[in-house]
């Protein structure tokens, strides 16, 4: 899954390294000639999008820096500063005491599971009895004279099938047994909120800046086209809170709210499905938990619910934030809960996000990131 995050991070003012800007420059010329005349590849548009997205000294530091501050919520990190030990030498001995499993007996003795590749390969299990796969020019499932002479056995306990625990938990379940520990189990990151990430990705552009700004970053997409912008300014994934054009945005953002409110009224007033991924309830329309539209909401109460109304101050939508002071943030949906009780709770969490703004200098760099696990 996907979560847009909103990371802030301190990047100093940096002189422009003009040559290092020229070189990224022509590595970017280069692979935009070889994509034109045809190595139209994957890794090339990659490799496009990451040059683009680093083009100025100042994206590369912003870079470094998400980097760097997002390690320790790493879900593959091998760092052990951020590593828990998970013991599971209980949940094994349980497991190997007391469960069962069905299984298949060869006729010369041997024990088998039915995903065995011994079995699998060349046989399957079909309402409790063996077929032999592909059998004969008609490649069919058949029970061949083998087939029938193997036994299927259920609910056959692991403690027969295995002499010991330790030969359990390691040829069945896969743990390993750690000395220092003297348990079985596994290391992993208690902490972690991503396996892969991207600057900007799926929410390309969460800021706004003037064009005469130096200090922002792109979206490191290889698919990403920069949105059309008002005159006199462009959309970004990255800037200095300083730079972001607040007020311009809430304009931008209160228009487009005006127009959402209409055409959601209409669709549920005429109880019309507006597509596959909204749901028209008796309170209101929702999508994946989110609250698009309450029963009766004003055009008022629908900006102020979703911040931005004229007091807002950070037309922005994260559903998780990230900062050296705050350490990490996220949202919590109660997919249970009514549209009412779910709209108060997004109200708070905007709110929370808007606090957690307000509580950085404008030198922050605030990032927009999409995180993936």
């Amino acid at each position: 899954m996907h979560f847009s995050t909103l990371v802030a991070v301190n990047v100093p003012h940096v002189e422009e390294d003009v040559l290092e800007n020229f070189r990224a420059n022509v590595a970017l010329n280069q692979l935009q000639q070889l994509k034109e005349s045809g190595a139209d590849s994957v890794m090339i548009k990659l490799r496009i999008g990451q040059i683009k997205s680093r083009i100025s000294t100042f994206s590369r530091e912003v870079f470094s820096a998400v980097e760097e501050i997002m390690e320790p919520y790493c879900e593959s990190t091998d760092d052990p500063d951020f590593l828990e030990f998970h013991d599971v030498t209980e949940d094994i001995s349980e497991m190997y005491k007391n469960e069962t499993y069905t299984v298949i007996k060869f006729p010369d003795g041997r024990m088998v599971f039915p995903y065995d590749a011994a079995f699998s390969q060349k046989y399957t299990l079909l309402d409790g009895k063996v077929f032999q796969c592909d059998f004969g020019q008609l490649k069919h499932k058949k029970r061949s004279k083998t087939a029938k002479k193997m036994r299927v056995i259920e609910n056959y306990p692991f403690r027969k099938m295995y002499a010991s625990v330790s030969e359990f938990a390691e040829k069945y379940t896969g743990y390993s047994f750690y000395e220092e520990m003297n348990a079985y189990g596994y290391y992993a990151n208690p902490n972690a909120f991503w396996d892969w990430y991207v600057l900007g990705g799926r929410w390309p552009e969460p800021f706004l800046v003037k064009e005469d700004c130096m200090e922002y970053c792109i979206s490191e997409d290889y698919d990403y086209e920069q949105s059309s912008a008002p005159e006199g300014y462009r959309w970004v994934c990255a800037a200095r809170k300083k730079d972001i054009q607040w007020s311009k945005m809430l304009e931008l953002a209160q228009n487009d709210a005006k127009k959402k409110h209409s055409e959601l009224k209409s669709w549920f007033e005429r109880k019309s499905e507006p597509g596959i991924l909204e749901k028209i309830t008796e309170e209101g329309i929702v999508s994946f938990g989110d609250v698009l539209y309450l029963k009766g909401e004003s055009l008022q109460d629908y900006l102020m619910r979703n911040h931005v109304d004229d007091s807002a101050k950070y037309p922005v939508s994260f559903y998780q934030y990230l900062s050296e002071s705050s350490g990490y943030v996220e949202k919590i949906v109660d997919y249970k809960a009514s549209c009412a009780d779910r709209s108060r709770a997004e109200f708070e969490w905007d709110e929370d996000v808007a606090s957690f703004i307000e509580s950085l200098d404008g030198e922050s760099v605030l990032v927009g990131v999409d995180c993936h696990i």
